[in-house]
């Protein structure tokens, strides 16, 4: 019996030289005619830490590694994009995965909240000034008021 090969999707590179790999496979239900999506994750040795998340790559089973890693990394088939760490990997949400276009639309929509939040929050500051110099000038007011009453 031959090695298992396996082609999945990185879903987690956060371990030293090791690759969290999600496979899909689809099979038949016995009694109902539905096809049933299936997944599992494999741990998978990635020696030269060249997987990046998003990558589709092919893995092939070997000689258990440790207690869950049993394959190896053996190709990427298809890189994932990558963006600088200034770009979309930056923002909250899971926008590294998305096309750059659809990214790019995504952080400049951001950045235009935030300049709308800034202007609002100008506004208030504006505003309370304003206010806080109103009661100030109806104190001075109460006080020479005062004054020339006694």
């Amino acid at each position: 019996m031959g090695a298992k090969e396996l082609i999945g999707l990185v879903v987690s590179t956060k371990m030293q030289k090791t690759a969290m790999v999600e496979v899909f496979r689809f099979a038949r239900h016995r009694k109902y005619p539905k096809i049933i999506k299936h997944r599992k994750k494999y741990m998978a040795h990635d020696e030269r830490e060249v997987a990046n998340l998003g990558d589709r790559v092919r893995i092939k089973s070997c000689r258990p590694l440790s207690k869950n890693k049993t394959f190896n990394l053996e190709e990427i088939l298809v890189k994932a994009p990558q963006f600088t760490s200034g770009d979309v990997k930056a923002q909250k949400g899971n926008l590294s995965l998305l096309p750059p276009a659809a990214a790019a639309a995504a952080v400049a929509k951001k950045e235009e909240r935030v300049k709308e939040l800034a202007k609002v929050m100008e506004e208030a500051e504006l505003s309370a000034r304003e206010a806080e110099e109103e009661t100030e000038g109806e104190s001075k007011e109460s006080e020479e008021q005062d004054k020339a009453n006694k």
